[in-house]
């Protein structure tokens, strides 16, 4: 093919790149992780999904933890790569160190081959084929990926059978498409879910309806079962809560995308959305009932008036107006129904706040279902907490407790005290002073513990 013309000869133009400019970016501290069991996550499995683009260590440092914990690892990429005539060799994606793209990986399968779940006729439900999804960032790498069927597919399928979904630094644009344009018309993320990423889509990310964190290196929202990062530095704090969240023992009813759409978050999304079609609805009713009565009172209102004015009346339509005048008073029940239409969109909307306030407790129950599914040792943690007396801060011995923190403090248990001057847990000195000294346990964290002992549950 003569591409003389093409887009390619234009870079003759310019000035190449020399070898003393550095396209790499910067050399960042890689995590150095102090848990070594290779089985604590023996039978996982994670699904790894990217196009061109992502961020070397993105990839390589969350994929060599899990491995080396006994995880089973896939690389899914897009189906085009797989075109010999499109690449070659086929099936490998261009790996991104900032701006140099001079390495590359082999992908173990295309996206279109992926299935999260798939139907068991023994047990009659669906059996899901991976633990957990795990979406990459780099700029260029969710650019592609959110305007890729298959990989919009692969996160509402995760979504909708309740699989762990992690993402960092741009990957969660991904998830900003997947969210608004899904053809079923599914609500793929409540509005609220909480969620972190860069710096710079956090805009994009309020826009979509989000809640978005930028204080701590890791957000888990319980619900969507969703967790994320803000950028490559944070690998080591996501690595570990990912690794907590994989280990925990599986549960029956962990929450999927149709429960989590009950309660007050879907009466929200229901304003939203859908007041719409919904005003529409209820309007076109009580149309119905304002035509179907006004018609009886007229054909009445003609009868009644020949017969006020001594016009020939027969028999047949003195009957036909006594019984038009008894459909009346038996419609005459419904009137109360009109009411809405006679006082449109406000009425509607007091309506809909009486709804929410009915569904707010069976939204409080699912809640509380979620919290009361806390960890034994994030519990005692943060009875502990509680007492004012923890004890010092020491990361080695207490191995994992930092990612507990940060889990704790997003959900609002535990804040660092003001006065201390510090303002993320990853700051934490280790110094001969209590632990409770830097962190205290707030009023809903005090009403978590109330709740725990009002249930009474064995620990």
């Amino acid at each position: 093919m003569n591409t003389s013309n093409g887009s390619h000869s234009l870079a003759a133009k310019y000035t190449k790149v020399p070898n003393t400019l550095d396209t790499r970016g910067e050399d960042y501290k890689l995590p150095n992780f102090t848990d070594t069991d290779q089985t604590a996550l023996a039978g996982k499995r994670v699904l790894m999904i990217s196009a061109d683009g992502p961020e070397l260590p993105e990839i390589d440092v969350p994929r060599e933890y899990l491995k080396a914990r006994g995880a089973d690892v896939k690389l899914a990429g897009q189906n085009w790569i797989f075109e010999i005539e499109k690449r070659n060799p086929p099936g490998c994606i261009v790996i991104a160190q900032w701006l140099a793209d001079n390495i590359c990986v082999k992908v173990d399968l295309a996206l279109r081959d992926v299935r999260v779940a798939e139907w068991d006729d023994k047990a009659k439900n669906f059996k899901t084929n991976y633990d957990a999804i795990f979406i990459p960032g780099g700029a260029w790498n969710p650019d592609m990926l959110r305007t890729d069927g298959d990989a919009l597919r692969i996160v509402r399928e995760a979504r909708a059978h309740g699989v762990l979904i992690v993402s960092l630094c741009h990957g969660p644009q991904v998830l900003i498409s997947a969210a608004r344009s899904d053809p079923s018309g599914q609500v793929v993320f409540p509005r609220g879910t909480h969620i972190t990423g860069v710096e710079s889509i956090r805009a994009d990310l309020d826009n979509a309806g989000f809640t978005v964190h930028d204080k701590e290196p890791t957000v888990y929202d319980p619900l969507s079962r969703l967790l994320t990062a803000r950028a490559p530095k944070d690998l080591g704090p996501l690595c570990e809560e990912m690794g907590r969240l994989l280990s925990q023992p599986a549960q029956a009813g962990r929450p999927t995308l149709k429960n989590a759409l009950t309660g007050a978050r879907r009466a929200n999304y229901l304003t939203d959305k859908y007041w719409g079609n919904m005003m529409f609805n209820v309007t076109f009713k009580q149309v119905q009932w304002v035509t179907i009565s006004l018609g009886i009172l007229l054909i009445e209102a003609a009868l009644l008036y020949k017969l006020i004015t001594d016009q020939a009346t027969s028999q047949t339509e003195v009957i036909i107006a006594i019984c038009i005048l008894g459909i009346f008073f038996v419609l005459s029940s419904n009137v109360d129904n009109l009411r809405i239409f006679s006082i449109g969109k406000e009425g509607f909307r007091a309506e809909l706040e009486v709804l929410q306030e009915k569904t707010s407790e069976n939204d409080q129950a699912i809640t509380d279902l979620i919290l009361l599914s806390m960890g034994r040792d994030a519990y005692k943690n943060l009875q502990k907490l509680a007492t004012g007396n923890f004890g010092q801060y020491n990361k080695v011995h207490h191995m994992g407790l930092e990612t507990e923190l940060y889990h704790l403090r997003n959900l609002g248990y535990i804040d660092l005290k003001k006065d201390i001057g510090f303002k993320s847990i990853y700051d934490l000195p280790e110094d001969d002073k209590q632990l409770s000294d830097y962190i205290e346990v707030t009023e809903r964290g005090e009403k978590y513990l109330k709740l725990r002992e009002k249930y009474a549950l064995k620990e």
